[in-house]
Order: structure tokens, then sequence, then C-alpha cells
């Protein structure tokens, strides 16, 4: 029962925030940049390897297990989990700077328009950050921790 609980509350996180997106009036495309995507989850995975080396890859396969099933408390995946909380929140921030940047630079040539689209998805990159940051390593160190939180 708790395996189905915790699909049903991964694909409740994001019906919820695609169906508040909806209600405001906000097309799901807003949320769609790949550039700022792929910084994010890479620099995330990036410093995960640097930092952790061989660990981090058996702790991405024991991750994903952890939707499924129940695993065994592991500290230093615990400790991993919240190492991950930390990058992916940088990570997110320096997507955003990297988006304000852009948008700084096309001042003179863009529409008040496009600047206004430009600002506001710059901080999508910080939304994929805080994402992560809660809810996958969120529930990566609850899963892989001893302790009831």
């Amino acid at each position: 029962m708790n395996r189905f609980l915790k699909l049903i509350g991964f694909l409740g996180l994001l019906l919820a925030f695609l169906a508040a997106s909806s209600l405001v009036g906000l097309s799901y495309a807003h949320y769609h940049h790949p550039v700022q995507m792929l910084m994010v989850v890479g620099m995330t995975t990036a410093a995960m390897l640097c930092i952790f080396g061989a660990h981090c890859l058996g702790f991405m396969a024991k991750g994903v297990v952890s939707v499924f099933q129940e695993v065994a408390p592991n500290p230093r995946y615990a400790m991993m989990a919240l190492a991950g909380r930390r990058y992916s929140l940088a990570a997110g921030v320096i997507a955003m700077i990297q988006g304000l940047v852009v948008a700084l630079a096309s001042i003179a040539s863009d529409s008040a328009a496009d600047l206004a689209y430009k600002f506001a998805s710059s901080f999508v990159g910080l939304t994929y950050g805080v994402f992560i940051s809660a809810f996958i390593c969120g529930h990566l160190h609850h899963a892989f921790s001893d302790e009831d939180e």
C-alpha cells in the first residue's frame, strides 16, 4: 500500500502543479525550457559525481528503487541526498542568473513583451532546482534516513 501511495503522491505533485498553472492561465510551454532543465540536472549530477564518485551510481539506482519499494536505511545515501538538495538549489540559482544575463543582454533589441517573457522564464531554472531539492532529494533523504521525519 505504501508503494501505491508514493506513486500517487509523485503523480499528484505533478498534476497539482500543472492544474494550478492552467487555472491561472499559464501555458505548459512556460515551464518547458530544456536548456535550464539540462543545466540544473547536469550541474547537480556533475557535483554529485565529483564529490561522491562511484557511490553516486549506487545512490541513483537505489533512489529509483526507493520509489517502488522500501529500502534499507543507509546513512551515506541519506547524507548524499542532503548534499543533492544543496547542489540542486545552487544549480537552480546559477541557471536563473544565466537566464537573467541573457535577458539583460537583449534589452536594447527586444520589445517589452519579449523582455518580459525572458525575465519571467529566467526563473524557471530556479523552479527546477527547488523541485529537485524539495521533492526528489527530499524523498531520497527520507527513504534512506533511519529517522522519523
